[in-house]
């Protein structure tokens, strides 16, 4: 029963209607779905941040805004674009930050090496 209706709530929400007409286009289902749905997982995490970015609750965003919301089609591959770029941008950093490290560290290490080999031949 509960999948049935997580499916056609927002479906039915989403036809134009004069119901709550200050949410126009078909917002007011896909948004009453995604928040029941984010705040059902936040009570069985103990967590709303856990709740909000969890893979699953992404992924029913991603359906519900692809076929419920007007102009769905153009947001979902946005939204994705946009993710990977951020993860694209934030991989370089830390593989530059890694790579800054490790060659301070490398440097140190050897400069150390041969201050202790000098003092060694001493």
């Amino acid at each position: 029963m509960n999948f049935l209706v997580s499916r056609i709530l927002p479906y039915i929400y989403s036809q134009p209607g004069r119901f709550l007409s200050f949410l126009p286009l078909g917002f007011l289902g896909p948004i009453i779905y995604i928040v029941v749905d984010i705040t059902l997982r936040a009570i069985a995490t103990g967590s709303f941040r856990e709740a909000l970015f969890s893979p699953q609750t992404l992924l029913n965003s991603c359906i519900i805004t692809l076929f419920f919301v007007p102009g769905g089609q153009y947001i979902v591959p946005a939204a994705m674009a946009l993710s990977w770029i951020y993860n694209w941008i934030r991989d370089s950093e830390m593989k530059a930050k890694y790579e800054l490290f490790d060659e301070v560290l490398h440097k140190e290490y050897y400069e150390r090496l041969l201050s202790q080999a000098e003092m060694s031949v001493r």
